[in-house]
């Protein structure tokens, strides 16, 4: 069996243009793989192009070496353009792989340790701009039954939040709270936007309301900063998703700056080293939350590595919104609770609809570079919907 040709794939939903990409075999069999890079999508359709060369020809059951290959052979071997190419290219072998032997990929990878992976909520609260708007949403939320949200109350925040700043964030959270009980876990995400002194002055001001987590308080190029605000918040410290190799969380893991490792499947260069980070957090006893706020061969493609993960904490679910809006149950969407069944290739409803790509509108958007200091600027760029920007037809990159 030998690859022959590779396509990508490229259609927006709404927050983000969705990456897949396909690898085909002269047998027949082919295999897809996701590398959405919020806000780089031409970047790494780019990077898959340049990748495709190397893998023409290519048996495709050598997954390992290829990888290891692609990634030696690049001097510019790190970097979320890089590892989220490789890690689509190393999803779509796998998926060739366990469709030729008949297995799914969590066998090709170990094998599991459960039948099924608790799902947090995350995206439920778009649209709502007071506390009881956000205590509304949470309660329609956890009528779904999710009991973990997750969610982004910072607004406009820029390293430092003033005391208005700092009041609506609070009042936001105790609001949430309220609304679900003490027996709903909540997490709070920051986006890597705050200082050290800002960061530890309100993990403390947030302690009474329970949280499970608060996610990248700081910016994640600086560890040392990471594990000076965990070293004075009684809040457990998640972060991970931006850093793309194994050797960054092991010296995470070294300076003691995390409670909860999050490695992307995607951005942390695939399954195959997303296993090894949660290796490396097994042995230091630490639980895995994968990152994934994208598309659905992403949900396939952590549902697949964390099945084999003896540390896993729960998955993040990005699917709420879009499926609210269209009236879904949690049973209609699998939303409450990923099971891991007996499917072939990367999971279930895995395919790359060529005609059905095409209808959908490809759009090229300028994130700005700084937040302004305005408390509605956040909200207002969330709810333009991408409006700004090139409108293209779907395609084919």
């Amino acid at each position: 069996m030998k690859i022959v040709r590779q396509k990508v794939f490229v259609a927006n939903v709404s927050r983000t243009n969705f990456v897949f990409v396909k690898i085909y075999t002269d047998d027949g069999f082919e295999g897809v793989g996701e590398a959405t890079l919020e806000w780089k999508t031409l970047t790494v359709v780019a990077a898959l192009e340049e990748l495709e060369r190397v893998l023409i020809g290519r048996d495709p059951f050598q997954v390992d070496a290829i990888i290891e290959q692609l990634h030696r052979d690049s001097y510019w071997r790190t970097g979320a353009v890089f590892r989220t190419a490789l890690g689509a290219v190393e999803a779509a072998l796998l998926d060739i792989k366990g469709k030729a032997l008949g297995v799914p990929v969590f066998e090709l990878l170990g094998g599991k340790y459960r039948d099924r992976v608790i799902c947090y909520a995350n995206h439920w609260y778009f649209g709502a701009s007071e506390p009881e708007d956000y205590a509304q949403k949470a309660r329609a939320a956890v009528a779904m039954g999710y009991q973990a949200l997750k969610w982004d109350p910072f607004e406009a925040t820029d390293l430092e939040m003033d005391p208005r700043q700092r009041r609506r964030t609070i009042d936001c959270v105790a609001a949430v709270r309220d609304a679900v009980g003490p027996d709903v876990d909540l997490m709070l995400d920051v986006h890597g936007r705050l200082n050290v002194p800002t960061a530890i002055a309100i993990c403390r001001e947030l302690e009474p309301y329970d949280l499970r987590w608060i996610e990248e308080p700081t910016p994640p190029e600086n560890i040392d900063a990471l594990a000076d605000v965990r070293a004075h918040s009684r809040v457990p410290i998640a972060a991970g998703e931006r850093w793309f190799e194994p050797s960054r969380f092991l010296e995470a893991f070294a300076k003691k700056a995390v409670d909860i490792v999050q490695p992307d499947v995607s951005h942390a260069g695939g399954l195959g080293e997303t296993k090894r980070v949660a290796h490396l957090a097994h042995a230091h006893l630490l639980p895995v939350a994968p990152h994934n706020p994208v598309g659905p061969v992403m949900n396939a493609m952590t549902l697949h590595t964390s099945g084999g993960n003896p540390e896993l904490l729960d998955l993040r679910d990005c699917l709420y919104g879009r499926a609210l809006a269209q009236g879904a149950r949690p049973r209609d969407a699998g939303l409450r609770g990923w099971r891991i069944a007996r499917s072939h290739g990367a999971g279930p409803r895995c395919r790359a609809h060529r005609g059905s790509l095409r209808t959908v509108p490809v759009r090229t958007v300028r994130r700005p570079a700084v937040r302004r200091n305005d408390q509605h600027a956040r909200r207002r760029h969330r709810c333009r919907n991408n409006a700004q920007g090139e409108l293209k037809t779907g395609r084919e990159a």
